[in-house]
């Protein structure tokens, strides 16, 4: 049976129609869209690197072969911003920028082979399900979004304003690489030079990972595993529904353990080390942390580990974070940092 989640409501398609569409965002966007055949990850980023939004760019539905066009897909809130960003680069380009009113997204977190007619595999994680365009007036679906913002979060993928700022969030930071989302190999576009330069030193000293909260009079929870993961509406955090939950962008801090006090909570305060994108009912969440900081979470006082936490209305609630099961291994044993 398939799960198909409609993502009308947060997400809206920008169509480019034109002779000059794909030349114009292959310009923009950190892969590569010229010749486009299928749908690709991506961002559209600001001069200075930083990413303004991340999109999937698609050929347009029933185009002809030879057609240019092609529809974005982002979050509704960034339709305006990123409509202006395009048409401040358009110059005289012959393109037409408008919101697409035909088609809307819709996503299915169990299909993991894109198995509907149009579908395709979501390319940022494995497991994250497949995505496909249908038609506006299609009704057949009316699942909620909870059961693909949990999958994603517990896969450590971000995509909402709120988890990856417009203006800065940095692309590797974000793990865009890792998710297909950056061609090191293409040409120039803008917001390139950042992103190819800390590629090339190696140093990502920071990235998006997923979280777990829960209370520190407890035991840490376990981290999930992958097969806990495809089947993700079980419970993975020790918070409870109604429990309160710290806003999005609070700090997280870490300290270390002691062998005389491994089991007891952290104090007040500690050490920097990120802070929190995203958490939703329960305590499944995204945050931005240190890397370093990350590994050492589940180690023992005898092996430096620390543990991590953040306020929620004056009292300290713990912070689990891991690195998800599938980044290469080169990256979650350890870069140059």
């Amino acid at each position: 049976m398939f799960a198909t989640v409609p993502l009308l409501s947060p997400r809206a398609l920008l169509s480019l129609r034109g002779p000059a569409a794909q030349s114009l965002l292959h310009g923009l966007f950190t892969s590569p869209v010229s010749s486009l055949t299928a749908p690709v990850h991506g961002a559209l980023l600001h001069a200075n690197g930083r990413i303004l939004s991340p999109a999937f760019v698609h050929p347009y539905p029933d185009r002809a072969s030879d057609s240019p066009d092609v529809l974005l897909d982002i979050h509704e809130a960034m339709a305006e911003e990123v409509t202006a960003h395009i048409k401040r680069y358009k110059l005289r380009s012959k393109v037409k920028v408008e919101r697409e009113q035909a088609w809307k997204v819709a996503v299915d977190v169990e299909d993991q082979e894109a198995k509907r007619e149009g579908a395709f595999v979501d390319m940022r994680a494995p497991g994250l399900g497949s995505r496909r365009l249908v038609r506006a007036e299609d009704e057949s679906a009316a699942s909620s979004l909870e059961a693909y913002t949990l999958r994603r979060s517990l896969l450590g993928v971000a995509e909402t304003p709120e988890e990856l700022v417009p203006g800065q969030a940095l692309p590797l930071e974000a793990s865009l690489e890792l998710q297909h989302g950056v061609d090191f190999r293409k040409g120039c576009y803008v917001g390139q030079e950042l992103t190819a330069r800390t590629h090339h030193t190696g140093v990502v000293r920071k990235r998006v990972v997923p979280v777990l909260l829960y209370e520190l009079d407890g035991a840490m929870p376990d981290i999930p595993t992958a097969e806990q993961i495809a089947h993700s509406s079980a419970s993975f955090s020790s918070l409870s529904a109604s429990h309160a939950l710290p806003a999005s962008g609070a700090e997280v801090r870490s300290v270390p353990l002691s062998p005389s006090s491994a089991s007891s909570a952290p104090p007040r305060r500690g050490k920097a080390a990120g802070r929190l994108l995203s958490v939703q009912p329960g305590g499944v969440g995204l945050a931005l942390l240190r890397l370093e900081q990350v590994r050492r979470v589940g180690k023992s006082a005898e092996d430096n580990g620390l543990s991590m936490s953040v306020d929620v209305e004056g009292k300290s609630v713990g912070v689990r974070p891991w690195l998800p099961h599938w980044w290469p291994a080169e990256v979650r044993e350890g870069e140059k940092e």
